[in-house]
Protein backbone atom coordinates (compact mmCIF):
# COMPACT_ATOMS: atom_id res chain seq x y z
CA UNK A 1 0.00 0.00 0.00
CA UNK A 2 1.06 3.69 -0.59
CA UNK A 3 0.57 5.65 2.60
CA UNK A 4 1.28 9.05 0.56
CA UNK A 5 -0.14 8.10 -3.43
CA UNK A 6 2.57 11.76 -4.26
CA UNK A 7 5.40 11.55 -1.96
CA UNK A 8 7.35 9.51 0.44
CA UNK A 9 5.68 8.06 3.66
CA UNK A 10 8.35 8.12 5.80
CA UNK A 11 7.32 6.01 8.53
CA UNK A 12 8.14 5.61 12.11
CA UNK A 13 7.19 4.45 15.33
CA UNK A 14 6.93 0.58 14.87
CA UNK A 15 4.66 -1.12 17.38
CA UNK A 16 3.94 -4.68 17.14
CA UNK A 17 0.56 -6.24 18.41
CA UNK A 18 -0.33 -9.16 18.14
CA UNK A 19 0.67 -10.44 13.98
CA UNK A 20 -0.32 -7.19 13.18
CA UNK A 21 2.76 -3.69 13.07
CA UNK A 22 1.02 -0.04 13.80
CA UNK A 23 3.10 2.71 12.83
CA UNK A 24 2.72 6.54 11.85
CA UNK A 25 3.25 7.59 8.38
CA UNK A 26 2.85 10.81 5.95
CA UNK A 27 -0.38 10.28 4.25
CA UNK A 28 -0.46 12.94 2.11
CA UNK A 29 -3.51 14.87 3.27
CA UNK A 30 -3.75 15.19 6.95
CA UNK A 31 0.20 15.16 8.11
CA UNK A 32 1.76 11.85 9.69
CA UNK A 33 -1.41 9.79 10.86
CA UNK A 34 -1.60 6.13 12.70
CA UNK A 35 -1.43 3.23 10.18
CA UNK A 36 -1.39 -0.84 10.50
CA UNK A 37 -0.35 -3.54 8.35
CA UNK A 38 -0.43 -7.29 8.68
CA UNK A 39 2.19 -7.11 6.02
CA UNK A 40 0.18 -7.42 2.89
CA UNK A 41 -0.96 -4.70 0.71
CA UNK A 42 -4.42 -5.42 1.55
CA UNK A 43 -4.20 -5.78 5.34
CA UNK A 44 -2.13 -2.08 5.21
CA UNK A 45 -4.81 0.55 6.61
CA UNK A 46 -5.25 3.62 8.07
CA UNK A 47 -6.81 3.87 11.40
CA UNK A 48 -7.09 7.66 12.49
CA UNK A 49 -6.74 10.89 10.35
CA UNK A 50 -5.17 12.85 13.40
CA UNK A 51 -1.82 13.68 13.59
CA UNK A 52 -1.17 13.82 17.39
CA UNK A 53 -0.71 10.46 18.01
CA UNK A 54 2.19 9.54 20.51
CA UNK A 55 3.31 8.05 23.54
CA UNK A 56 2.94 4.73 22.79
CA UNK A 57 2.68 1.24 24.25
CA UNK A 58 1.59 -2.22 22.66
CA UNK A 59 -0.58 -4.77 24.49
CA UNK A 60 -1.14 -7.88 23.70
CA UNK A 61 -4.43 -7.24 21.05
CA UNK A 62 -4.18 -3.27 21.24
CA UNK A 63 -1.76 -0.11 20.93
CA UNK A 64 -2.44 2.50 23.60
CA UNK A 65 -1.48 6.36 22.95
CA UNK A 66 -2.07 9.46 23.66
CA UNK A 67 -3.47 12.14 21.29
CA UNK A 68 -5.09 15.26 20.98
CA UNK A 69 -8.67 16.27 19.92
CA UNK A 70 -10.14 19.88 20.48
CA UNK A 71 -12.83 18.71 23.00
CA UNK A 72 -10.84 16.27 25.06
CA UNK A 73 -7.36 18.02 24.83
CA UNK A 74 -4.59 15.74 25.25
CA UNK A 75 -6.04 12.37 26.61
CA UNK A 76 -5.46 8.41 26.30
CA UNK A 77 -6.65 6.72 22.48
CA UNK A 78 -6.42 3.09 22.00
CA UNK A 79 -6.46 1.33 18.95
CA UNK A 80 -7.55 -2.53 17.82
CA UNK A 81 -6.11 -1.67 14.38
CA UNK A 82 -9.68 -1.30 12.98
CA UNK A 83 -11.13 2.59 12.19
CA UNK A 84 -14.05 1.88 14.25
CA UNK A 85 -11.82 0.23 17.42
CA UNK A 86 -9.73 3.45 17.40
CA UNK A 87 -11.04 5.44 20.25
CA UNK A 88 -10.78 8.21 23.39
CA UNK A 89 -10.98 6.13 26.31
CA UNK A 90 -11.69 8.40 28.76
CA UNK A 91 -11.21 12.13 29.67
CA UNK A 92 -10.02 12.00 33.34
CA UNK A 93 -9.27 15.44 32.89
CA UNK A 94 -13.01 16.09 32.43
CA UNK A 95 -12.69 19.26 30.26
CA UNK A 96 -10.98 20.24 27.16
CA UNK A 97 -8.39 20.60 29.69
CA UNK A 98 -4.77 18.27 29.21
CA UNK A 99 -4.49 15.31 31.22
CA UNK A 100 -0.01 15.32 31.90
CA UNK A 101 0.35 11.14 31.15
CA UNK A 102 3.70 9.42 30.64
CA UNK A 103 5.76 6.22 31.94
CA UNK A 104 3.36 4.22 29.31
CA UNK A 105 3.93 0.13 30.41
CA UNK A 106 1.58 -3.08 29.75
CA UNK A 107 1.30 -5.82 31.38
CA UNK A 108 -0.93 -7.88 28.45
CA UNK A 109 -3.47 -5.88 27.75
CA UNK A 110 -3.70 -3.81 30.88
CA UNK A 111 -1.45 -0.40 30.87
CA UNK A 112 -0.11 1.30 33.74
CA UNK A 113 0.93 4.78 33.46
CA UNK A 114 1.26 7.86 35.79
CA UNK A 115 -1.20 10.81 35.09
CA UNK A 116 -2.42 14.15 36.60
CA UNK A 117 -6.13 13.90 36.18
CA UNK A 118 -6.22 18.08 37.52
CA UNK A 119 -7.10 16.70 40.75
CA UNK A 120 -5.18 14.47 42.70
CA UNK A 121 -1.68 15.69 41.37
CA UNK A 122 0.90 12.85 39.60
CA UNK A 123 -0.71 9.72 40.71
CA UNK A 124 -0.78 6.13 39.39
CA UNK A 125 -3.41 5.49 36.28
CA UNK A 126 -4.29 2.36 34.68
CA UNK A 127 -7.00 1.14 31.53
CA UNK A 128 -7.87 -2.09 30.00
CA UNK A 129 -8.89 0.19 26.61
CA UNK A 130 -12.91 0.38 28.02
CA UNK A 131 -14.30 3.87 29.12
CA UNK A 132 -15.36 2.22 32.54
CA UNK A 133 -11.87 0.23 33.15
CA UNK A 134 -9.96 4.09 32.65
CA UNK A 135 -8.86 5.80 35.94
CA UNK A 136 -6.97 6.64 38.63
CA UNK A 137 -5.64 3.77 40.76
CA UNK A 138 -5.62 6.06 43.82
CA UNK A 139 -4.40 8.99 45.60
CA UNK A 140 -1.51 8.04 47.35
CA UNK A 141 0.03 11.56 48.75
CA UNK A 142 -3.05 13.15 49.69
CA UNK A 143 -0.66 16.56 50.63
CA UNK A 144 0.87 16.44 46.92
CA UNK A 145 2.54 13.91 44.17
CA UNK A 146 3.19 10.30 44.45
CA UNK A 147 5.11 10.10 41.37
CA UNK A 148 4.90 6.52 40.73
CA UNK A 149 8.05 5.18 38.81
CA UNK A 150 9.80 1.79 38.40
CA UNK A 151 6.99 0.31 36.33
CA UNK A 152 7.92 -3.65 35.87
CA UNK A 153 4.80 -5.89 34.39
CA UNK A 154 4.80 -9.40 35.96
CA UNK A 155 2.38 -11.16 34.30
CA UNK A 156 -0.99 -12.21 34.52
CA UNK A 157 -1.85 -8.00 34.04
CA UNK A 158 -0.05 -6.98 37.04
CA UNK A 159 2.33 -4.44 37.88
CA UNK A 160 5.12 -3.43 40.25
CA UNK A 161 5.81 -0.01 41.03
CA UNK A 162 7.12 2.30 43.43
CA UNK A 163 5.38 5.44 44.74
CA UNK A 164 5.84 7.72 47.51
CA UNK A 165 3.02 8.14 50.41
CA UNK A 166 3.95 11.79 51.35
CA UNK A 167 4.72 11.17 54.75
CA UNK A 168 8.17 12.49 56.09
CA UNK A 169 10.92 10.97 55.45
CA UNK A 170 10.03 9.80 52.23
CA UNK A 171 7.98 6.49 51.85
CA UNK A 172 8.65 5.29 48.56
CA UNK A 173 7.83 1.78 48.93
CA UNK A 174 7.14 -1.15 46.50
CA UNK A 175 3.58 -1.78 45.11
CA UNK A 176 1.79 -3.93 43.41
CA UNK A 177 -1.20 -3.76 41.28
CA UNK A 178 -3.42 -5.92 38.72
CA UNK A 179 -5.39 -2.77 37.42
CA UNK A 180 -8.24 -3.26 40.47
CA UNK A 181 -8.05 -0.70 43.01
CA UNK A 182 -8.49 -3.41 45.55
CA UNK A 183 -5.77 -5.13 44.60
CA UNK A 184 -3.49 -2.19 44.56
CA UNK A 185 -1.27 -1.90 47.67
CA UNK A 186 2.04 -1.48 49.46
CA UNK A 187 4.29 -4.85 49.84
CA UNK A 188 7.21 -3.77 51.38
CA UNK A 189 7.33 -1.39 54.55
CA UNK A 190 10.07 2.34 54.93
CA UNK A 191 12.29 1.52 57.89
CA UNK A 192 11.71 4.80 60.16
CA UNK A 193 14.07 5.65 62.14
CA UNK A 194 13.13 7.11 66.29
CA UNK A 195 14.61 10.33 65.37
CA UNK A 196 12.59 11.20 62.35
CA UNK A 197 15.16 14.02 61.62
CA UNK A 198 17.74 11.37 61.04
CA UNK A 199 15.56 8.55 59.56
CA UNK A 200 16.03 6.61 56.39
CA UNK A 201 13.46 5.67 53.78
CA UNK A 202 13.86 2.00 52.64
CA UNK A 203 13.08 3.26 48.92
CA UNK A 204 14.13 0.01 46.96
CA UNK A 205 15.78 0.86 43.42
CA UNK A 206 17.09 -1.63 40.65
CA UNK A 207 13.72 -2.83 40.22
CA UNK A 208 13.98 -5.35 36.71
Amino acid sequence: ANTHPTGDGNPDYFFQVGSKIFFRSEDGVNGRTLWVTNGTSAGTLQVSTSTSAETFAAGTTKLFYRSYDATNGWELWVSDGTATGTRLTKDLNNSSSDTWMDSFTTSGDQLYFRANNGVTGYEFATSNGTEAGTFMLGDFNTTGDSWPDSFVPIGNGKLLFRVDDGTVPSHRNLWVSDGTIAETRAITSSYVGANVSGAWSASPEYIQ
